[in-house]
């Protein structure tokens, strides 16, 4: 079975993603980076990092409930954004690490010590996905968000 829809793994593979893709050098850069003290990287942060970490998906256009918008997996986007990643992980009682931004920058993404992935903005949560292959897909087919608050 795919792991993800072919439209999804196309637009992966033209950002520079392939099966097996590892940036251990990235992870070690991520982890070292002053301006990301505020978070501790966890285990399923460096998982996904690790695959996907550095990549750009420039896209846009309409999806299937709200626009296909670029987005980026570099966490140090959300340099100095702690307190808001803070205040908004006591809403589903988690923490959470960034993954870069999403919709075109206007807000991030991140995912949360319990494997699970967020869109935050200022004091909006949505839930886009119960697993990272679900929050690409939602992400890459213009899938809207759940809202959590």
């Amino acid at each position: 079975m795919a792991r993800f829809s072919s439209q999804t793994e196309q637009v992966l593979r033209g950002a520079g993603w392939y099966p097996g893709r590892q940036v251990p050098e990235m992870i070690t850069s991520w982890e070292g980076e002053a301006m990301l003290s505020e978070f501790q990287m966890f285990p399923a942060a460096k998982r996904v990092l690790l695959e996907f970490g550095g990549l750009f998906v420039d896209q846009s256009g309409s999806g299937e409930t709200c626009a296909r918008e670029p987005f980026d997996t570099d966490p140090t986007r959300a340099a100095y954004e702690g307190d808001t990643f803070s205040e908004l992980s006591r809403l589903v009682d988690t923490k959470f690490y960034p993954l870069g931004e999403a919709f075109g920058g206007t807000c991030y993404w991140a995912i949360s010590e319990d494997d699970q992935f967020y869109i935050l903005m200022d004091d909006i949560l949505l839930l886009l996905g119960k697993n990272f292959d679900e929050a690409l897909e939602n992400l890459i087919l213009g899938r809207m968000p759940q809202k959590i608050a």
